[in-house]
């Protein structure tokens, strides 16, 4: 298996049956906006996040570790990664 890399933004959404559901996207605005247009769907910030290469929903904060050994990003000296890190 290939290195795991960062393919792009997701939120963690929930649904009024405490069903989660993923959303993606190129930022983490399209994203909620998708779940908020969804029907009784509603995110929280911390539930924003990554996709993987390996299918996997990553934190920011794991997804600013797997980007930065994938070679995606430089250095950036913080603990997250954003969308715009990446485009």
């Amino acid at each position: 298996m290939s290195e795991e890399r960062i393919l792009c933004a997701a939120v963690l959404g929930m649904t009024d049956g405490e069903d989660p559901i993923i959303f993606a996207g190129y930022r983490h605005s399209d994203c909620i906006r998708s779940c908020l247009y969804s029907t009784h769907c509603r995110v929280n910030q911390e539930d924003q996040g990554f996709l993987t290469s390996n299918g996997r929903f990553v934190n920011r904060y794991d997804a600013y570790q797997i980007a930065l050994k994938a070679g995606q990003i430089e250095d950036l000296g913080k603990d997250i990664l954003t969308s715009e890190d990446l485009y």
